[in-house]
């Protein structure tokens, strides 16, 4: 099927199954709405963006207000991007340092919302760090200390303890 990287979205009510879409030299996003009752039934098409040549997205994660965000690589270079459910309109935030390799996704969530993305990123010669991303002010924070075996899967809680995975 050509089909990737799904990560599982609920918003009003409904839960939506985002993921990547593989045809040679081209990516594109489905968007499909989780058709159920007590058991699985199947996906019902709802949207799709294509995306340009080589241009690759991945760690779909849903922000709980019918959006998603998730890391797009185009060539060398990496963006964080937020879309609708819908698909129509794509907000992309590049990463701040050239030569960046983001990963790792999540939606860091307080009881005020949804106010920032976590991810781990490193560049040439360094250790996965973590980084976040306010989508409050569209401002990247990172690391800048190396930590013993990386950070990978970063999550922030309460803006005070890191838990991560470290390889």
């Amino acid at each position: 099927t050509n089909i990737v990287n799904p990560s599982v979205i609920y918003d009003q009510g409904q839960y939506y199954v985002i993921m990547q879409k593989y045809r040679p030299q081209k990516y594109s996003i489905s968007v499909k709405k989780l058709i159920a009752d007590k058991k699985i039934k199947g996906l019902e098409p709802y949207a799709e963006m294509d995306l340009a040549a080589e241009e690759v997205p991945f760690d779909f994660t849903g922000l709980g207000d019918g959006r998603f965000a998730f890391i797009k690589k185009a060539g060398l270079e990496y963006s964080v991007c937020l879309s609708g459910l819908d698909c129509r309109e794509l907000v992309l935030f590049e990463a701040p340092l050239k030569g960046m390799k983001l990963q790792n996704l999540s939606a860091e969530i307080s009881e005020a919302g949804i106010n920032r993305l976590t991810f781990s990123w490193a560049v040439k010669e360094t250790l996965p760090r973590y980084g976040f991303l306010d989508l409050k002010d569209s401002c990247f924070a990172l690391s800048d200390q190396n930590i013993s075996g990386g950070v990978y899967y970063p999550l922030l809680q309460s803006s005070s303890k890191l838990f991560y995975i470290g390889q």
